[in-house]
């Protein structure tokens, strides 16, 4: 077998064991949540309020996050709006500047057109 292949197949051992560990200690957590929650009643009201506190604290994150989505999309707009609003304005400027030289032009012929 090659090195890379033996370090591959240790590594994937090593994560395997790491695995179980943390599902034994999971069970033993869970075990003594149970038993202090025999032990102190009053514990097992607070376990269920802090788990209902972080219900609550995971939805406000969650609408703090759309929130703050929604504030960037609407601050793409305001942006995508003043660029819209600057390329009127140029327009605008520019209808300006034709309609004072059809003035002019509009002036130099009346005299042409009169005869």
């Amino acid at each position: 077998m090659s090195a890379s292949f033996e370090r591959k197949v240790k590594k994937a051992e090593r994560t395997k064991e790491i695995s179980k560990g943390n599902l034994r200690l999971a069970s033993e957590v869970k075990k003594l949540t149970e038993a202090l929650k025999k032990m102190n009643p009053e514990l097992e009201v607070c376990i269920d309020r802090n788990s209902q506190d972080k219900s609550q604290i995971e939805f406000l994150f969650d609408e703090y996050e759309a929130i703050f989505e929604s504030s960037n999309e609407l601050k793409q707009r305001i942006t995508d709006l003043e660029v819209s609003a600057e390329q009127i304005r140029q327009q605008i400027q520019n209808t300006s500047v034709m309609n004072e030289e059809l003035a002019v032009a509009n002036h130099s012929l009346k005299p042409a057109l009169a005869v």
